[in-house]
């Protein structure tokens, strides 16, 4: 999380975005950890969602995403 936070915050500073906040962020963060990730959870143990880390240049993760993708 703190990466994401890093990003977000300079990607506030860039885009001149005022309601990106820290504390913005890291609410964001919390209800996605409580909404979302027990939604994820629940395909991951039904094999029906592909997880690829998206931390990297983009045409790296797109090549996973593709390869992930063929495999399934």
């Amino acid at each position: 999380e703190p990466e994401l936070i890093k990003r977000l915050i300079k990607r506030a500073e860039i885009e001149k975005r005022a309601d990106d906040t820290e504390k913005v962020i890291k609410n964001r963060l919390e209800v996605y950890n409580k909404e979302t990730v027990p939604v994820l959870k629940y395909y991951k143990k039904s094999a029906k969602i592909i997880i690829v880390n998206g931390i990297g240049e983009i045409e790296k993760i797109n090549k996973e995403i593709i390869s992930s993708l063929n495999q399934n």
